[in-house]
């Protein structure tokens, strides 16, 4: 399959061709072939484009798309093996990590830690929220870890790739790979090796 690599973006945006971000910022792993079309399919056919930093707002069934995601992800096996163990701090920086290669500043952590407690988001709704918001090194960072995850989602083809990303050993090895990625992007080369890994 032909591999489109998309310019680095300045804002970030969910649109029927970024559910990879939520990928990325939530579970830490490039998404399955199948799960990202899933997701990039609805949000086409919902029309939604979300972009927080141009002070977009989600109203009626964007809304309701939006908070259908958030929920499907957060309430997931995949989320309870990774973040069940941890309290909220640790949590808050997983997502700093899987994002932008960092732990959270003192100030954001506290910020979103309160509005956790509120009961005003949930941890997947802050994933999400946080990526879309990233900006100067950050937004390199993860555009980076998307481009990269883009690549590894296109590139499992085959049913025997299809079949190794499967269940939790492939959501780790999805993780792991990706975490070499976000001060560069993964060339095909890199990634047809580690496939060969994967299903090897």
């Amino acid at each position: 399959a032909e591999v489109v690599i998309q310019e680095s973006k300045d804002v970030l945006e969910l649109t029927g061709e970024t559910a990879q971000i939520a990928y990325v910022a939530y579970y830490g792993r490039p998404a399955d072939n199948s799960g990202l079309g899933f997701w990039n399919d609805v949000l086409t056919d919902n029309e939604v484009n979300y972009a927080p930093r141009r002070e977009d707002s989600l109203t009626g069934q964007e809304r309701v798309i939006y908070n259908d995601i958030v929920n499907q992800f957060g309430t997931s096996d995949e989320a309870a093996r990774l973040f069940g163990e941890h309290n909220d701090r640790e949590k808050l920086n997983q997502v700093y990590q899987f994002a932008f290669d960092r732990d959270g500043d003192e100030e954001g952590l506290n910020f979103w830690q309160e509005q956790l407690d509120l009961g005003n988001v949930t941890l997947a709704t802050f994933a999400l929220e946080v990526a879309l918001g990233a900006q100067n090194e950050d937004i390199t960072v993860l555009n980076n870890k998307i481009a990269s995850a883009d690549l590894f989602s296109e590139s499992i083809d085959i049913q025997a790739e299809i079949d190794a990303y499967s269940g939790s050993s492939g959501e780790i090895f999805g993780r792991e790979w990706l975490e070499d990625f976000g001060d560069t992007i993964s060339t095909q080369a890199q990634l047809d090796t580690a496939l060969a890994d994967l299903v090897g």
